[in-house]
C-alpha cells in the first residue's frame, strides 16, 4: 500500500509539474530564460536554433519535475526513496573509504541532484557517516528549507566554510567519513580554482575537493546519475583518484577527470544540467586563431587564490612537512 501511495503521489506531482509549474516557469515568469539561452548558445554553438530551443524547453520541463519531486519526496519513507533512487557499487566505495579513513564524492547539478543525496542514507546503513557539504544561500528562508530537505535524507550537513575544521576533527578522532559535494559551481573570486576546458570553453573550476583529497590522501569518486524512467534514478560511482596508485598526479588532474565525466553525462542528456545559472561567465571558446584546440593557461596560475586559504592549508603541516593529524 505504501508503494502504491508513493507512486500515486509522484504521479500527481508530475501532473502539477507538467500542467501548472512548467507553464509558469517558462511562459509566465520566464525564469532566467535569457541566462539559459546564453548558456546553451555558448555550450552548443554548432546546434541549430531549433535544436537549442528543444533543449531549452526540455530543461524547464525537467526542472519543474525536479522541484515537484523534491517537494513531494519530503513525505517519502527511506524504503520508498530506495525504490526511486537505486545506488550501485556503494559497498566498493565504503570498503575503499574505510581503508583510507575517508573519501570524497563529487557530483554535478545534473538530473535530480537533491535526490542523489539519498545515497547518504543508504551509505549510513553500513554504519559509516556521509557528510553533505553545502554552500549557504543568501535567502534565509530557502536556505532553511533546503537544509531541512537534505537533513531528511540521512546525511550530516556541513557548511563549506567549516569543512576543513570538520576534516581535521574527524581525522584526529579516527572517524571515517565520506564527504559529498557539488563540484561544478562557478568559483567565487577568493576560491581556489584552476582553468580547464569544459563544454568547449575555458572555464575556472573549483579546486577545493582535489586539494583536500590529495592533502588527506582520500580517494575521490564521481557520482554519476541517470534516469531510466520519469521520477526514477540510478546513482553509480566511478573512481577518479586513488592515493596509493596515483601519489603524484599533476595539479588539476582530479578536477579535470570530474569535468570530463560530468561533460559526458551532459552531452548524453543535455536538458538535465542546471542551465539557469551563469556557468560560463568570463569564459572564451577553447580554440586558437586557426581553429585548433589549445591547452588552458595553467603555468604560473595561483592555485591557492586567497591569503586565507594559503594560511589554512599551511596550518595543516608542521615544520617538517608532516600533516598535523
Amino acid at each position: 500500500m505504501s508503494h502504491i501511495s508513493c507512486k500515486y503521489r509522484l504521479h500527481i506531482a508530475h501532473g502539477v509539474s507538467r500542467w501548472l509549474l512548467y507553464p509558469i516557469l517558462y511562459h509566465v515568469i520566464r525564469y532566467r530564460k535569457k541566462v539559459v539561452r546564453e548558456n546553451l548558445q555558448i555550450a552548443f554553438p554548432k546546434k541549430s536554433a531549433k535544436e537549442r530551443l528543444h533543449i531549452e524547453r526540455a530543461f524547464y520541463a525537467a526542472f519543474a519535475d525536479m522541484i515537484m519531486e523534491i517537494i513531494v519526496g519530503r513525505r517519502f519513507s527511506p524504503e520508498e526513496m530506495q525504490e526511486l533512487v537505486l545506488v550501485h557499487h556503494k559497498e566498493e566505495v565504503i570498503t575503499r573509504c574505510r581503508q583510507y579513513g575517508g573519501g570524497f564524492l563529487m557530483l554535478g547539478h545534473f538530473l535530480n541532484w537533491e535526490w542523489a543525496a539519498n545515497c547518504a542514507s543508504q551509505i549510513a546503513q553500513y554504519n559509516i557517516e556521509c557528510d553533505c557539504i553545502y554552500k549557504q544561500l543568501s535567502n534565509k528562508f530557502f536556505n532553511k528549507l533546503m537544509l531541512n530537505i537534505r537533513n531528511q535524507r540521512g546525511a550530516t550537513l556541513v557548511e563549506m566554510d567549516h569543512l576543513l575544521r570538520t576534516l581535521i576533527g574527524n581525522r584526529n578522532s579516527n572517524h571515517t567519513v565520506i564527504y559529498a559535494m557539488l563540484a561544478d559551481q562557478r568559483p567565487r573570486k577568493q576560491s581556489a580554482k584552476i582553468p580547464m576546458v569544459f563544454m568547449g570553453q575555458e572555464v575556472n573550476m573549483l579546486l577545493g575537493t582535489e586539494q583536500l583529497a590529495t592533502k588527506f590522501a582520500y580517494p575521490v569518486y564521481y557520482a554519476s546519475m541517470l534516469s531510466p524512467a520519469r521520477g526514477h534514478y540510478e546513482v553509480d560511482f566511478h573512481l577518479i583518484y586513488d592515493p596509493d596508485t596515483e601519489p603524484d598526479l599533476p595539479k588539476g588532474e582530479i578536477t579535470k577527470r570530474f569535468a570530463e565525466q560530468l561533460e559526458n553525462n551532459i552531452l548524453q542528456n543535455p536538458s538535465r544540467w542546471l542551465w539557469s545559472h551563469r556557468r560560463f561567465l568570463h569564459t572564451k571558446p577553447h580554440t586558437t586563431s586557426s581553429g585548433e584546440e589549445k591547452a588552458p593557461p595553467t603555468q604560473g596560475y595561483n592555485i591557492l587564490s586567497s591569503e586565507r586559504e594559503r594560511q589554512v592549508l599551511w596550518a595543516l603541516y608542521d615544520k617538517t612537512g608532516k600533516l598535523r593529524m
